[in-house]
């Protein structure tokens, strides 16, 4: 079984994720989701997590600095991806995310558009 990070404290938007994983269980491979919507909390579950795949944030999280949570996830997780989504007419904010490296940022509507794609590219789910 391979994990799943998600930073995030939209339950909405949480369940989405869950869905999109489920219509990957289909290619024979089994993904759960760790939840969270603190970075440190995110990073202890998933230290303890197996086969930790992929790591998404949600940019729309109050008081999210994305170069502290980069380097947080980084330090702790460094061959792990990290990609992260937000609101379209927050730029400011996806730039924020391009500048501290993670690997792919989307507006909102983007990932929530092609997720169950991105999830499966990432994970080497097809």
């Amino acid at each position: 079984m391979s994990t799943i990070g998600f930073l995030t404290s939209d339950l909405m938007f949480h369940s989405r994720v869950s869905q999109s994983l489920n219509d990957l269980k289909s290619s024979g491979k089994e993904l759960t989701l760790s939840v969270n919507r603190s970075v440190e909390k995110l990073i202890e579950k998933l230290l303890v997590a197996s086969d930790v795949k992929l790591i998404i944030v949600d940019l729309s999280l109050r008081e999210l600095n994305m170069e502290d949570v980069t380097k947080s996830l980084r330090d702790s997780l460094p061959s792990v991806p990290i990609i992260a989504y937000g609101p379209h007419v927050a730029g400011a904010l996806l730039q924020s995310a391009a500048d501290a490296g993670v690997e792919s940022v989307y507006t909102r509507g983007q990932f929530d558009h092609r997720m169950t794609e991105i999830i499966a590219e990432y994970t080497n789910v097809s």
